[in-house]
């Protein structure tokens, strides 16, 4: 049996947090042991089999949800059960991490001081690591159907926004008429966006209802729109842009702001494209791009959108007509209206993940929006991997233990790495058990036929993680035995084994048995109380039934550190501006609905676009951008111009 899967044989629980796995204990002779001596901030988003989730929305749904692991025997990823978790007033102080993968893409996690990273020396707690140190981060290759479908979105209603840190993401709005098309994005495009919970309405009387597809932000779709979409940190189309777009981006480009005129001179009919919104020098790469990579005329009118004659609408329909769906095909030409599309047969993409390394780039003090006080809470889970993904950075979560591997060595494993890292050998052979547990497993190996995992509690020199505990060496302290053949050893048989080989073992206080959970409860909080009194973190208590064993832990509520210090202006926090493109289409809107009269009157159009524009900003989380009288009057230099 390979030692992985020992590890997922435990049924664990927090019956504090958790009354109804406590169940299992009653009437069962329970023992009750000290708890010796990393978790996260409840912001920290975990890669689930339900998309990204915050921790404490994991734990709500632990019971049904399955966590992102990487197994490094197997190299490769896994989805995990949660097999017990942590949620408790925190005791160790916190730190967030800052990464940052090149100029423009950074990255942070905050953590308490004692949280692990997997970095490529081997695990660090966090309050050790230093600029330069590389950790591994998830890293998802955007297939290229999806590629197309966000660069294509993008030249149509999708708008890109920039997070403080630098990384940006996009977001796309729709009307409850093009709902049916905004699920089919959402769907197409899997864990890489998420919907709005809140339904919109425009800022205007008689708007329609709107909801919001919003991108995840992680280095790869930060990637995409860097490279391809972003000019000055605004979005702008550019040559490699548009030399990237295919059939399915032009597609989606079309649904979004293509139009059908079935009433034109032509019997066929002819369509547009309304990039009113872009500049000439965009509409000429793109006009160019129509021309190079599918020989389709377009002209650029004098109101800014692009018109195709006959000939050019009959190629654009032909190619894009597979990738239009059944509630968009109204834009179609009847011949085109099937009803069916390429979507029904299409193939979702599995996930595809990849370990990349990303730079330490300083260690710091949280910052004050992260809500830090004395009744914050911090979290953890275990997998079987003894590890997964927080913030798209890998993060791990268990104890030491030793063992006799397949080549009769002994083997001590920190966490999922083996061997442990090598400040905790150092710390192991300073203890000099080490030599004693390489006697004692050789001999229940060959002269008893026990091949165990012994797993124990490392008590480094100095003061412990939680505060509460403070060790003059190195120590040891042994809580479990794992029999491969026999299942799990309970306290009795670990104490014997312990004192045979002359090894610390952790204290048992009581041994008890509870007819309820009320009765459960008083005695969880007297070993409390004890651990109060004897500097232990907390109280670890097991029930043993045929190799089986049901373990549940309870910690004390450590007091809070003085609240960190800072000095940010609370005014230096600000939005990013509404893009220009958004703010000319919401003047649209405005002329659409007023006419041309009333629009060339300023009394009556400004007050309309202040409110249609600052309603769009607030649903895009951006601000007003100044001088919006401006925008107003190259609205209406451009309908003179057009006029002329």
């Amino acid at each position: 049996m390979r030692i992985e899967e020992v590890i997922k044989y435990p049924k664990l629980g927090y019956i504090r947090e958790s009354l109804y796995g406590g169940r299992e204990l009653l009437g069962k002779l329970i023992f009750w042991e000290e708890k010796r001596d990393g978790c996260l901030h409840s912001d920290t988003k975990i890669i689930t089999n339900m998309g990204e989730l915050r921790i404490n929305e994991v734990i709500k749904q632990r019971d049904s949800i399955l966590v992102l692991t990487y197994n490094w025997r197997k190299n490769m990823f896994e989805y995990q059960p949660i097999l017990s978790f942590i949620k408790r007033r925190h005791t160790h102080p916190f730190v967030t991490v800052h990464l940052r993968r090149s100029k423009k893409l950074s990255w942070t996690i905050t953590v308490t001081e004692n949280h692990l990273f997997a970095t490529e020396e081997g695990w660090k707690e966090a309050k050790k690591l230093k600029a330069g140190d590389r950790i591994f981060m998830i890293g998802r290759e955007i297939p290229y159907i999806q590629r197309q479908i966000i660069l294509g979105t993008l030249l149509g209603d999708g708008s890109i926004y920039i997070a403080p840190s630098g990384n940006c993401g996009f977001s796309i709005l729709h009307s409850e008429a093009q709902w049916d098309y905004l699920f089919l994005i959402q769907k197409l495009l899997g864990d890489l966006v998420k919907m709005d919970n809140h339904e919109h309405r425009g800022g205007y009387p008689g708007s329609k209802l709107e909801k919001r597809l919003t991108s995840r932000i992680n280095p790869e779709i930060s990637s995409l729109l860097r490279e391809y979409c972003l000019v000055n940190e605004k979005k702008q189309i550019n040559q490699k842009w548009v030399n990237e777009l295919s059939p399915i981006a032009i597609a989606f480009w079309y649904m979004d702001d293509g139009s059908f005129d079935s009433h034109s001179s032509s019997a066929y009919g002819q369509a547009t494209f309304h990039t009113q919104s872009y500049s000439i020098h965009e509409c000429t790469l793109l006009i160019a791009a129509l021309k190079r990579k599918f020989n389709i005329n377009a002209k650029r009118r004098k109101d800014g959108a692009l018109h195709l004659d006959t000939e050019s609408s009959k190629i654009l329909f032909n190619l894009i007509a597979p990738y239009i769906p059944a509630s968009m095909q109204y834009k179609l030409p009847q011949e085109f209206q099937t009803g069916h599309s390429y979507w029904e047969s299409y193939k979702f993409p599995t996930e595809s993940f990849q370990l990349i390394p990303m730079k330490v780039k300083k260690v710091t003090e949280p910052n004050k929006w992260k809500h830090i006080r004395k009744n914050s809470r911090e979290y953890d889970i275990e997998t079987a991997n003894h590890n997964y993904f927080a913030n798209g950075i890998l993060v791990h979560n268990s104890n030491i233990r030793c063992f006799i591997d397949e080549n009769d060595n002994l083997q001590f494993g920190s966490r999922n790495k083996i061997p442990a890292s090598d400040d905790l050998l150092k710390s192991i052979k300073n203890t000099g058990y080490d030599a004693i547990l390489r006697t004692a497993l050789y001999t229940e190996k060959y002269q008893w036929n026990h091949d165990i995992i012994v797993f124990f509690e490392l008590l480094q020199k100095g003061k412990s993680p939680s505060r509460i505990e403070y060790h003059e060496k190195d120590d040891i302290a042994v809580f479990d035995i794992y029999d491969i053949n026999e299942g799990w050893w309970n306290y009795t048989r670990i104490y014997q084994f312990c004192y045979q080989w002359k090894l610390p073992v952790v204290k048992l206080w009581a041994v008890s048995s509870h007819s309820t959970i009320e009765k459960l409860e008083k005695q969880t909080e007297k070993m409390l109380d004890r651990a109060k009194k004897e500097n232990r973190e907390g109280v670890v208590f097991k029930s043993y039934e045929s190799g089986r064993a049901y373990f549940f832990k309870d910690r004390l509520d450590i007091p809070h550190e003085k609240d960190i210090k800072n000095n940010i202006d609370k005014d230096t926090s600000k939005c990013p501006e509404l893009p220009e493109a958004e703010v000319m289409n919401e003047i649209q809107k405005v002329l659409d609905e007023i006419g041309h009269k009333q629009f060339r009157d300023k009394k009556i159009a400004m007050p309309l676009i202040a409110q249609y524009v600052a309603a769009e900003a607030k649903a895009r989380m951006c601000s007003v951008p100044k001088g919006l009288y401006s925008y107003y009057v190259k609205k209406l230099r451009s309908l003179k111009w057009n006029e002329s």
